[in-house]
């Protein structure tokens, strides 16, 4: 009766995942390392991955594979890479070459490389607002929202308010929302705003509050918020600034835009 119980719990909480991802419109698979290097050898730690990238121009790599150092909080200092804007059948297509390229990491930046993690994410193109041909972006805002897996449902209907709110005003802020699929629980959620400088993170603290008012009305804005702070378990942020000298911008096009 007790393994039963679990495994309706469990059937359950699984259901409220999938219904939660039902909420939001499927897009892009992307993959995101963090590195960190080891103590007193970032200077090598980049060196040796200019290599890497080096590597990668000459492979004729049809990926691209942008750097970021984050400038804040506990992981000051590391450095976040990311390849975007896949489908899952594309990693079967470049899975040769991907183990050529661990394998040059490796025996670059890797010898400098205290740690490293890896995740798989999906953006939501219907909860994100991204110029077309856009960028480049040299700042991101990075917030990680660990969502009560019970309450994932609440929390994307609460986002998807949100998200109509800054479309009606005509807001100039972008931003790209995305859930983890593989390498955390599925009920991560990620925002990432978009910023050209760091001039640009400088605004007033209730324009978001303000919005949702003009937008919805007072009470049932405030009843949005509750539902949005109501559904997180835990939250951080940092900031990304993009180190284009540490990046690689393939020739060809990625097979999803």
């Amino acid at each position: 009766m007790c393994k039963t119980r679990v495994l309706l719990v469990n059937v359950s909480s699984l259901l409220l995942v999938l219904a939660a991802t039902v909420l939001a419109q499927e897009g892009p698979i992307g993959r995101n390392f963090v590195s960190e290097p080891k103590n007193g050898e970032a200077a090598q730690w980049e060196a040796a991955y200019k290599e890497h990238i080096a590597w990668h121009r000459s492979n004729n790599d049809s990926w691209d594979w942008d750097t970021y150092q984050i400038e804040s909080g506990p992981r000051l200092g590391q450095y976040f890479v990311r390849t975007g804007r896949h489908e899952w059948k594309d990693f079967d297509a470049h899975s040769e070459l991907d183990a050529k390229d661990g394998a040059n990491f490796e025996a670059t930046a890797g010898k400098h490389t205290k740690s490293t993690t890896s995740w798989f994410d999906r953006t939501h193109r219907n909860l994100s607002r991204i110029d077309e041909g856009g960028g480049p972006y040299k700042i991101l805002e990075y917030t990680r929202v660990v969502v009560k897996p019970s309450e994932a449902p609440q929390f994307l209907n609460a986002v998807s308010k949100f998200h109509a709110a800054f479309e009606k005003t005509d807001s100039p802020a972008r931003f790209v929302t995305a859930q983890t699929e593989s390498g955390g629980r599925t009920s991560n959620f990620v925002f990432v705003w978009l910023h050209k400088d760091w001039a640009s993170l400088e605004q007033d603290p209730m324009a978001i509050p303000k919005m949702m008012e003009e937008v919805y009305g007072r009470q049932e804005a405030d009843a949005i918020f509750d539902e949005f702070w109501n559904s997180v378990e835990d939250m951080e942020s940092f900031i990304l600034r993009h180190r284009p000298e540490l990046s690689y911008d393939a020739d060809a096009p990625t097979s999803n835009e």
